[in-house]
């Protein structure tokens, strides 16, 4: 009997990376390509998805050691538009804490692929 293959899960949600470096760094010495350590990790998701569903997931698809996830509800906020009133987005912020730090950089960056001249 073969081995059963392993399963891919490909969530059906939205999980953002915030790119903030933590307060000890001070961002005005920091250049545009330079990278920052850190051992937490500031994602946004929408509000129905569960602490373990994020721990799961960061720990698939990123290969991290996760200790904990901490989240906070960020609720709509009453904004007016052109007279009219609106609500903005509710989401979830989730504080992924890991083992060890990981080093990620100040600004997303293009994929080189983009860059070249056609």
């Amino acid at each position: 009997m073969s081995p059963v293959p392993t399963r891919i899960f490909f969530p059906n949600f939205r999980l953002f990376l915030k790119l903030k470096p933590p307060p000890n760094v001070r961002v005005d010495h920091l250049l545009p390509d330079d990278t920052f350590e850190t051992d937490t990790i500031v994602v946004q998701t929408e509000p129905r998805i569960t602490k373990p569903e994020i721990k799961q997931f960061m720990e698939k698809m990123y290969n991290l050691d996760i200790v904990k996830v901490n989240t906070l509800n960020v609720m709509h906020k009453r904004k007016k538009k052109q007279g009219y009133p609106k609500n903005t987005k509710e989401y979830k912020k989730a504080y992924v804490q890991l083992s060890s730090p990981v080093t990620l950089p100040l600004r997303p960056r293009i994929p080189s692929d983009f860059l070249k001249e056609t």
